[in-house]
C-alpha cells in the first residue's frame, strides 16, 4: 500500500499548522517541501524507495532559475480519489486560506522536478483563465 502523503510549501505559518492539525486528524503524513528541493524529482521528494532511478530527472527537464521562489503549493501522493475529497472537504470546513497550486503524484509527473511540476501547473492554470 503506498503510503498518503501531502507535500506542502506554505509561506503562512498559521495556515501550515491548520494544514498540519488537519493531516493529523486524517492519519495522513506531512511532509514541507523546501527551496532547496527544486530541482529534485517529485518522486525523490516523496521517497519512493520502490520506483527504479526515482531520483534522476528526464533528460528534458528544465533546472529553476538561480533567483527562482518556490510558490505555495500542495502535493498529493497515495490517496485514493475518496480521500482526496476528503481532504479537500476537511480544508474547506476548517476555512483554512486557499493554496493555489495543488496536484496529484501520477505516473507521468513523479519523475519531473519539482521546478517543472510548478511551471506546469502555472500554465494550466492560466490556459484555464483563458489567459
Amino acid at each position: 500500500m503506498q503510503e498518503k502523503i501531502i507535500l506542502a510549501n506554505i509561506l503562512d505559518n498559521s495556515k501550515s499548522l491548520a494544514v498540519v492539525k488537519l493531516c493529523r486528524r486524517l492519519n495522513i503524513n506531512f511532509k514541507r517541501i523546501e527551496q532547496q528541493d527544486v530541482n529534485k524529482s517529485v518522486a525523490s521528494i516523496i521517497n519512493l524507495k520502490n520506483k527504479v532511478f526515482s531520483d534522476v530527472l528526464p533528460q528534458n527537464d528544465i533546472k529553476a532559475p538561480i533567483f527562482y521562489v518556490l510558490p505555495e503549493i500542495m502535493i498529493f501522493s497515495g490517496l485514493s480519489d475518496n480521500e482526496l475529497d476528503e481532504v479537500l472537504k476537511e480544508y474547506k470546513k476548517d476555512e483554512i486560506d486557499p493554496i493555489p497550486l495543488k496536484a496529484v503524484v501520477t505516473p507521468y509527473n513523479m519523475y519531473w522536478s519539482l521546478y517543472t511540476l510548478v511551471e506546469e501547473l502555472k500554465r494550466e492554470k492560466r490556459e484555464i483563465a483563458g489567459l
